[in-house]
């Protein structure tokens, strides 16, 4: 991903084979046991995000947190969260899971890009080298498909002084 203003990562995990089962559920949670988005081998957050999804130690709290952060949902009380535990750690069975509901989402607005258009939020990644980071806890049992979505800001600025000419970049 090479933007200037990277706000988001979102990755989830789909079913490969049945295409019709991917909607509104059918999101395996693959035991995902934390995760970063890396920058020239550097962690955003620092501290990688959490989840637990073993038999004994299960807490998905830090990844919805950080998943209402992102959305800017974490202070609105009135927003509930409609995904229950068991939805969210939910692994297919039998290849084709309808009512998992797992995804995963990072909060990179806040970070204020280091380049002279700097009015922006966002983590500057032109040049650099990205990575998503995931340690898993165990084997997810059948084979998905990771789809990872990069949220970003473009800039549009007219060059007055000479041509009259827009640019846009991202």
């Amino acid at each position: 991903m090479s933007f200037q203003s990277l706000s988001r990562v979102i990755f989830s995990f789909h079913p490969v084979l049945d295409k019709t089962a991917d909607s509104q559920g059918a999101r395996s949670s693959r035991k995902v046991q934390d995760y970063a988005f890396q920058l020239n081998g550097q962690n955003y957050p620092a501290q990688r995000v959490k989840a637990a999804f073993g038999t004994t130690d299960e807490n998905a709290s830090e990844a919805v947190a950080e998943i209402r952060a992102s959305t800017r949902q974490s202070g609105d009380f009135t927003q509930s969260n409609g995904i229950s535990l068991a939805d969210y750690k939910r692994e297919a069975p039998n290849g084709i899971d309808l009512q998992g509901k797992a995804f995963y989402e990072l909060d990179l607005e806040g970070l204020r890009a280091t380049s002279e258009d700097s009015v922006y939020s966002g983590l500057y990644t032109v040049g650099g080298t990205t990575s998503l980071s995931i340690a898993m806890s165990g084997d997810g049992g059948e084979q998905r498909t990771l789809n990872v979505w990069g949220q970003y800001q473009g800039s549009l600025q007219l060059d007055t002084t000479q041509s009259n000419i827009f640019t846009y970049s991202v």
